[in-house]
């Protein structure tokens, strides 16, 4: 996968229509995944790669957890299309 196709998906993260509607509140059960991924995306741009790594582990127990509450929203499929991507 090339870096262009990477950027195209990490675009593809933060669209209204790909977050859950309250994915941004400090409350909400998808906070966490969300600011891991995001963070990923940070340091993956700073090209901080073994930081990366370490984010994008925390954002993949994050989708372990929440898949244990019976939740599912499509974030994650793009978040697990996103870790293939970075890894």
């Amino acid at each position: 996968m090339d870096l262009e196709e990477i950027m195209n998906k990490i675009r593809m993260l933060n669209k209204r229509e790909t977050l859950p509607l309250t994915g941004l509140q400090l409350n909400s059960i998808y906070y966490r995944l969300i600011s891991y991924i995001n963070n990923s995306i940070c340091l993956f741009i700073s090209e901080s790669y073994d930081d990366v790594a370490l984010f994008l582990k925390r954002a993949d127990e994050e989708i372990r957890i929440l898949k244990t509450k019976d939740v599912e929203h499509k974030k994650y499929f793009v978040s697990s299309d996103y870790f293939v991507s970075c890894e």
